[in-house]
């Protein structure tokens, strides 16, 4: 009884630091979107000139990040994005040097949208083909099933190196093989 005590004391006590780790690691973020703001916004001191070259090098760190599959820079880029044509308008205007930088922008964001989905496509598709997959396993499995044992065991190795074959898993196969020795 005692130990149980314990027990429950010590996930009280982990889920309380994991509450306080998340609330403060999000203050921290907070803060920093504060502070980044506030060194590029009205209330800065730098020229037109830092505020530009600072929301520029932001942009471009961040969509190294973002290309090459970091989460959270992917998440920032439209904040860095626009951080950084705010500055270019306020620094050129809407001139051609302005149109040049946004076009760069609207290009490269698009950029970063087509690997994404091409990579939910092809995700898709490999969705689809497992399920068939596992459709006709079960369909063989019933059969063999219906055909008794004498030669579930032979069809039954059969399986396993058409799944090993397809490039499934060993473990997988052997699971497949496992339910039907213990249904034959």
């Amino acid at each position: 009884m005692q130990a149980e005590y314990e027990r429950k004391r010590l996930e009280i006590i982990n889920g309380g630091n994991s509450s306080a780790t998340g609330a403060l690691t999000g203050w921290a973020a907070s803060l920093q979107t504060w502070l980044t703001g506030l060194t590029a916004g009205a209330l800065s001191p730098l020229t037109e000139q830092q505020k530009f070259d600072q929301a520029q090098q932001a942009y471009v760190e961040n969509l190294l990040l973002a290309q090459g599959g970091d989460a959270t820079a992917q998440a920032a880029f439209q904040a860095d994005a626009q951080a950084y044509l705010t500055e270019a308008k306020a620094m050129y205007g809407f001139g051609g040097d302005y149109s040049s930088i946004f076009q760069s922008v609207l290009e490269q964001g698009q950029n970063l949208i087509t690997p994404t989905t091409t990579a939910a496509q092809q995700t898709t598709v490999a969705i689809q083909a497992l399920t068939a997959e596992v459709f006709d396993l079960k369909a063989t499995l019933a059969r063999i099933a219906e055909q008794g044992n004498a030669q579930a065991t032979e069809q039954a190795q059969e399986i396993v190196a058409a799944i090993t074959d397809s490039g499934t898993t060993q473990a997988r196969a052997t699971t497949q093989a496992a339910a039907i020795g213990s249904t034959a």
